[in-house]
């Protein structure tokens, strides 16, 4: 007879194969059994975020906390299921608690630079990246997201610095090529950004934000047909990329098609409405 152990060995192995109905099938056998079972409950939550049940998640995990209270994963993932459904304060409450528990825990410290840059707070972001780093020198995902909170600093040679290493250690990582363009671009370097953009979308074709940022180099090089042709493709992977829309607008109307501008505008804004240069373009828009 298989024990519960044996059970949620096996579960975890399905898991991590990326095979989640198994695992998910073996840890409800296992609270079927044991209801109060820590880790089955935990790992159920991590599925469940996974497949963007982000509420059921939080059940899970918080279930799972209750049970056992001093595991720092838990309070990591239950973090990341409170920054999917936009909770940040809670969500970065559950990663200083991991590290409260876990100092050394290097993924709890990224994920508390992330959703303290959510926040805004870039220099207590940048500082738990850098402690990230510390903990975990190859940590590829950390060197690129150190290089966009030292971007939104302004620190564009360091940020480009990051997003190098970034590819040394993992050269296709498709968001750090993206991230790499976008620096490149603001250090005026267009056609190496434009290389960096076309780069990822190689890697991952479903990135939107790679075709939404080759749009914005092309534009800046007059290429605006070729731009327009990106930020589309951008806007059919992500719809509701208000960014891409108020790019989209911009090159409409150094186009002199002043209609599409407007309609760009108010999609963008329609989709975020607290972007003052959006406001000021479409009111630009309006003027002509």
């Amino acid at each position: 007879m298989t024990t519960i152990s044996e059970a949620l060995a096996l579960a975890i192995q399905h898991h991590q194969a990326g095979r989640l109905q198994a695992a998910a099938q073996i840890y409800r056998q296992i609270l079927q059994t044991e209801p109060n079972q820590p880790e089955a409950l935990h790992l159920l939550g991590v599925i469940a975020n996974q497949e963007g049940e982000h509420g059921i998640a939080v059940e899970y995990i918080g279930r799972a906390i209750g049970l056992k209270a001093n595991v720092a994963a838990f309070h990591n993932n239950l973090g990341g299921a409170y920054r999917a459904l936009r909770r940040i304060s809670e969500a970065v409450a559950c990663y200083r608690r991991a590290l409260e528990l876990e100092p050394d825990f290097a993924k709890a410290h990224s994920n508390l630079g992330v959703a303290l840059k959510d926040q805004g707070k870039l220099a207590e972001a940048v500082a738990c990246y850098r402690r990230a780093l510390e903990l975990k020198p190859d940590y590829a995902e950390v060197h690129s997201n150190l290089g966009v909170a030292l971007q939104e600093q302004r620190k564009l040679a360091e940020a480009v610095a990051c997003y190098r290493r970034a590819l040394e250690l993992k050269p296709d990582f498709a968001k750090a090529h993206s991230n790499l363009a976008v620096a490149l671009k603001d250090q005026g370097k267009l056609d190496e950004a434009s290389a960096c953009c076309r780069r990822a979308a190689e890697l991952n074709p479903e990135l939107a934000g790679a075709h939404g940022n080759l749009g914005n180099a092309l534009k800046d090089q007059g290429k605006l047909r070729e731009a327009i042709a990106c930020y589309h493709r951008a806007l059919a992977l992500k719809p509701d990329y208000a960014e891409v829309h108020s790019n989209l607008g911009v090159a409409f109307m150094d186009q002199g098609k002043l209609e599409e501008a407007v309609a760009s505008y108010q999609r963008a804004l329609a989709l975020k409405a607290d972007v003052a240069e959006t406001h000021n373009n479409l009111g630009v828009a309006f003027e002509n």
